[in-house]
C-alpha cells in the first residue's frame, strides 16, 4: 500500500519511474495530445521491483496531476485498486516560453490521457473560479460524504484490461469510497482549505517578519513561540 492522499503531484518523470516499477514488460503508462501537439508516449522500460503481488493505493480530492498520472496507470492495467475519494482533475501540459526581457510565458498545450484514452483534466467550460471552487461543490453537493453522489457522464465510460468501468474527465474515481472524515471539519474550514488561504497566510507572514523570524536558528525554537 502507499499513499497519495494530498499528494499534489510534481515531476512527470518521477511519476513514470515509480509506474514502471509496478508494471511489466513495456506497458504504456501516460500519453501526452494536443490539437497542435503531436501524440507522446510514456512506456516501462525496465523489470520493476514490485510487478507482482497486491496493490492498494490510497487517494483523495487533493490528490493531482502526477499523482493522477500513476493512479490512472495503475487503474488502467488493473494493477492496483484505488481507495478514498475522487481526485483533484488537472491534467495539462504547458511549455514555458523565455522572453527577452527575463520573463517568461507559460502556454497549455496538450492533455495527459492515462494508457485506455481517459482524460484527466476536469472541464474549464465554467471559468477558472468555477473549476477551482468544484472542491467546495463537492463538499456542499455531498460527493465527499456519499459514493452516490458522484456524477458521471454515461458516454464518457471506459473499460479496464478486466473490463472494469472508469470514466473520463474529472480526476480519477476509486473503486472503493472512503467518505470525508468531517468531524471538526466544516463547510468554512473546506473554503479556508481550497482557497489557500493557510498558505497564503503563512506567506505573508514569513515575508514582514523576515527579521524577526531570522533571528531563530531551528524551527523547534520557532515552534515554541509560534504554540
Amino acid at each position: 500500500m502507499f499513499d497519495l492522499r494530498g499528494n499534489g503531484g510534481g515531476v512527470l518523470e518521477e511519476a513514470i519511474e515509480i509506474a514502471d516499477e509496478f508494471l511489466e514488460g513495456d506497458k504504456l503508462i501516460t500519453y501526452t495530445e494536443g490539437k497542435h501537439i503531436a501524440k507522446k508516449e510514456y512506456r516501462c522500460r525496465r523489470q520493476g521491483q514490485f510487478e507482482k503481488g497486491n496493490l492498494v493505493v490510497l487517494a483523495d480530492e487533493h490528490s493531482a496531476s502526477a499523482s493522477e498520472v500513476l493512479l490512472g496507470a495503475l487503474q488502467d492495467w488493473d494493477r492496483a485498486t484505488i481507495v478514498g475519494r475522487r481526485t483533484f482533475g488537472k491534467g495539462l501540459v504547458q511549455d514555458q516560453f523565455d522572453l527577452s526581457d527575463g520573463s517568461a510565458l507559460r502556454l497549455t498545450i496538450a492533455r495527459y490521457y492515462t494508457p485506455i484514452g481517459r482524460s484527466i483534466q476536469r472541464s474549464y467550460k465554467n471559468g477558472e473560479t468555477a473549476y477551482y471552487d468544484e472542491l467546495n461543490d463537492r463538499f456542499k453537493n455531498g460527493e465527499t460524504q456519499f459514493a452516490d453522489s458522484i456524477k458521471h457522464d454515461k458516454n464518457k465510460a471506459f473499460k479496464t484490461k478486466n473490463g472494469k468501468t472508469v470514466y473520463d474527465g474529472g480526476g480519477i474515481t476509486p473503486d472503493y469510497f472512503v467518505a470525508l472524515d468531517t468531524s471538526g471539519f466544516g463547510k468554512t474550514s473546506a473554503q479556508v482549505m481550497d482557497k489557500g488561504l493557510i498558505a497564503d497566510y503563512a506567506y505573508l507572514y514569513a515575508l514582514q517578519n523576515k527579521t524577526a523570524l531570522s533571528a531563530y536558528k531551528s524551527s523547534k525554537d520557532l515552534a515554541i513561540i509560534l504554540h
